[in-house]
């Protein structure tokens, strides 16, 4: 039939992606003041629109003020010898995010829903996919920050210390509602907020510095803690969420981490192990204190561990010996926890049969056992690592060649060494977005690379 080609069986037109434009206009305006090089003052307000948002809300406003206060400048330090820079600084502003908003999601979404027979004929049927919201609006990030820069020693000892409170609100969110309410049971709305607080300390020091020989280093540390302070939306009061959840089998209904108030971004939230009964059955800890061979998803569940590290340090060295120079870069995170679903599903026993399973992973699980791979605190590890991020060695020659002033040739190695006890393929996973510290054969592990070159200088 010309009029419905679908009446031809093996005729479908399948569609998958799509074309969308968006459009984003910024104002910007900005104010500095110095007053005899001791009290600096700098405001600024932006003004955007993004054509991603309701038409209710397509414009948003973003101010920012910040001041500083360079202390060695004034008389009283005059006459002192241990501070040769000693700045106060303050700020505050606030900055709009339209990111992973995509041109249609704030309008109505038709698409395909299902088929039907329409006279005998298989045909699409075509409905509401998600609803529209013109209210939906800018994220907003507000970031409150006070520091401190000094140097001392004339300069052998130099550093800062930051502390700031980042709070993101009208958080934008895809949420799943009754089609009752919402055409589709999908729709894009601002909800909830999450607040960030820290410490951040710098400290550049170079503790010899000769004619021959010079060592700088560089110490980076820092303390966030992260918590959700509102999942409050315009379509749900709740204080929490279950969400991501593996696929594994056997784990049918079963999540990894929750989102709630109180609790920062990547709680995870599952099962307790409790070792293996007489029977060589893996048991688990139920919510009333006593131990169980079949857990119920959501109804046993404990908070156990969360992927937000404690510490992330740095250490950068530079060295000088004459004509020769080298340089390594150490990075750590402290606190974190890894939940290994790689390991939690290549563990199913049940396999045994049918595939080969890593007898190293199961080497105290039955081939009956088939809970052994349930997410729980067995596969929850450690996030901890030192790793050498880069070391370069270079060495440089006197140039006897006439219209070149320097030689310089090195050797640079990346991700030579990493320090851990993360059983997994790399430690360094996932650690943004609303799901982090989750390894699930998921991403690519960091490559080692090898490189040389020569630097020439005319």
């Amino acid at each position: 039939s010309l009029g419905n080609p679908y009446a031809i069986s093996s005729y479908r037109i399948r569609s998958a992606g799509g074309i969308g434009e968006k459009r984003l206009i910024s104002d910007f305006a900005r104010l500095n003041y110095n007053f005899g090089d001791k009290y600096l003052l700098q405001g600024s307000i932006r003004r955007d629109g993004s054509s991603v948002f309701g038409a209710n809300y397509r414009w948003g406003y973003f101010p920012s003020v910040g001041a500083a206060w360079r202390i060695n400048n004034e008389k009283f330090m005059e006459n002192q010898n241990l501070f040769s820079d000693l700045k106060l600084r303050a700020s505050y502003g606030v900055t709009g995010n339209s990111e992973g908003i995509g041109p249609f999601n704030a309008k109505l979404v038709y698409g395909i829903t299902g088929s039907y027979y329409n006279n005998g004929i298989l045909d699409n049927s075509y409905g509401p996919l998600q609803g529209a919201n013109p209210d939906l609006r800018w994220e907003r990030t507000s970031l409150s920050n006070i520091g401190i820069d000094f140097a001392i020693f004339k300069g052998i000892l130099s550093g800062s210390i930051d502390v700031y409170e980042k709070l993101t609100k009208d958080m934008l969110f895809q949420y799943s509602v009754s089609p009752a309410l919402v055409p589709g049971g999908r729709i894009w709305a601002n909800g909830g907020s999450i607040s960030n607080k820290g410490v951040e300390l710098m400290l550049t020091s170079t503790p010899i510095q000769t004619k021959d020989f010079s060592w700088t280093t560089t110490l980076n540390l820092a303390n966030n803690t992260n918590e959700i302070t509102s999942l409050t939306n315009p379509y749900s009061n709740g204080d929490s969420i279950l969400y991501v959840g593996p696929r594994g089998q056997g784990q049918t209904g079963a999540s990894l981490q929750i989102l709630k108030t109180g609790k920062p971004l990547g709680q995870f939230f599952s099962f307790i192990y409790e070792g293996k009964n007489t029977a060589g059955l893996s048991q688990f800890r139920k919510k009333d204190g006593t131990i169980t061979t079949a857990p119920l998803n959501g109804t046993d569940y404990f908070y156990i561990g969360n992927a937000q590290p404690k510490i992330l340090a740095g250490l950068n060295n530079n060295f000088k010996y004459k004509k020769f120079d080298l340089n390594f870069f150490f990075r750590g995170v402290f606190g974190a926890k890894i939940f290994n679903a790689t390991r939690a599903n290549l563990s199913y026993t049940p396999n045994a049969a049918v595939s080969n399973v890593s007898g190293l992973l199961t080497a105290a699980d039955k081939v009956g056992d088939a809970r052994n791979s349930f997410f729980s605190t067995r596969y929850v590890e450690s996030g901890n690592y030192i790793r050498l991020d880069n070391a370069t060695l270079g060495y440089n020659i006197d140039a006897k060649i006439k219209g070149i002033k320097n030689l310089r040739v090195y050797a640079t190695a990346e991700n030579l060494l990493t320090i851990t006890k993360y059983t997994g393929i790399d430690p360094e996973i996932n650690q943004g977005g609303v799901a982090p510290g989750v390894d699930n054969n998921n991403f690519y592990p960091k490559t080692r690379v090898f490189m040389f070159g020569l630097n020439v200088s005319f």
